[in-house]
């Protein structure tokens, strides 16, 4: 089966502050749902908080870049990382404004109740059984936001 995630490389002062510090091309990650429900389980900001939940391209500034990574996976890890985007977004895990200023204090702080968007695109994959990222089963499909 295969998964999709979403590299956007955001136009924003906030976005381009998030690119130096974490020394990446990208500011921010979300998962692509593809079965029927809105596009996108990503950390956005719901209720002027910035939660998990659903969401979709429009929400992103027009034009901005993005990449769609496809990941060929196993039907469990597929359904694994699935149904935690599920689960993230449909109670609105909070974000991890510490995680992510771990890379710029150099201080560890983990709480597992919160997930900054990298951390919650990747966390079940790295407990699929047998692994489940390997440069032979990802590919690109790039565009920007409309």
């Amino acid at each position: 089966m295969k998964l999709y995630f979403v590299a956007f490389k955001g136009l924003s002062w906030t976005s381009r502050l998030q690119e130096f510090f974490l020394r990446s091309e990208y500011s921010h990650v979300a998962y692509e749902v593809r079965r029927g429900l809105p596009g996108l389980v990503e950390a956005w900001h719901i209720a002027g908080k910035l939660r998990w939940g659903f969401s979709d391209y429009s929400r992103h500034t027009k034009g901005t870049p993005y990449e769609v990574w496809e990941l060929d996976v196993s039907d469990s890890t597929y359904q694994a990382v699935h149904d935690d985007h599920l689960f993230m977004a449909r109670n609105q895990v909070a974000y991890d404004y510490w995680g992510v200023a771990s890379f710029v204090l150099k201080i560890t702080k983990d709480d597992p109740n919160k997930l900054f968007c990298s951390e919650g695109c990747i966390r079940k994959l790295g407990s699929a059984k047998g692994g489940a990222i390997s440069g032979r089963n990802a590919s690109t499909l790039k565009t920007s936001c409309g």
